[in-house]
């Protein structure tokens, strides 16, 4: 069962990401009710834990959920909101490359060596 702040913080996750407020981790967890310490060193386990996560799914809002709504969306959204659902779905399964990046290294020989 989810302590108050757990609830809180699975409340804020979602407001956060339906209203486009973009709260950083740290963020959402302090304005939950934890610690700036706690929140600082451990906003990412804090989000991972149970309680947390059993909170968002009771909120509709889990990785089921979603691909319901993204089969939604394929089906009957407006064309634009396709392509960012198929980028989505790509870059979950690691198959979105928007940019190919490629390291040079170059080796410095002195007159000593």
């Amino acid at each position: 069962m989810a302590t108050l702040r757990q609830k809180r913080l699975a409340e804020n996750i979602v407001m956060n990401a339906k209203n486009g407020n973009k709260l950083n981790k740290t963020e959402l967890v302090v304005s939950s009710g934890y610690s700036v310490v706690s929140a600082k060193s451990s906003a990412h386990q804090i989000m991972e834990e149970k309680g947390v996560k059993e909170e968002l799914e009771n909120l509709g809002f889990d990785v089921e959920s979603a691909k319901r709504v993204a089969k939604n969306i394929l089906k009957n959204g407006k064309e634009e909101n396709k392509v960012k659902i198929i980028q989505e779905i790509f870059k979950v399964s690691g198959e979105y490359a928007p940019e190919k990046q490629v390291v040079l290294t170059k080796k410095i020989i002195s007159a000593d060596d």
